[in-house]
C-alpha cells in the first residue's frame, strides 16, 4: 500500500481501518437489530469488561505456550 510506503505505521493503518469499519456497521446493527438485542446488564458489561482487560495476557500467555512447544517438539532435531 502506498501509506505503507510512505512511513504511516502498520498499526495506525490496523486502528484506521477498524474504526472506519466499526463507524460504518454501527448505524446498521443499531437500526436493524435494536428489537431483538437483549439487555446490557451490570454482570454482563462487567464479563465483556473483564475479557477486555484479560485478553491481552491470554493472548500472551497463548502465544508464549506456542513458542514452548514448538521449541520442544524441535528439540530432539540437531543442529
Amino acid at each position: 500500500m502506498a501509506t505503507l510506503n510512505h512511513g504511516m505505521s502498520r498499526f495506525v493503518l490496523i486502528v484506521y481501518r477498524n474504526v472506519v469499519a466499526a463507524l460504518t456497521m454501527a448505524p446498521f446493527a443499531l437500526l436493524l437489530e435494536r428489537k431483538i438485542r437483549p439487555k446490557l446488564t451490570i454482570p454482563i458489561f462487567l464479563k465483556i469488561m473483564a475479557l477486555g482487560f484479560l485478553e491481552p495476557i491470554l493472548a500472551t500467555s497463548k502465544a508464549d505456550s506456542r513458542a514452548c512447544s514448538t521449541h520442544q517438539h524441535h528439540s530432539h532435531l540437531p543442529l
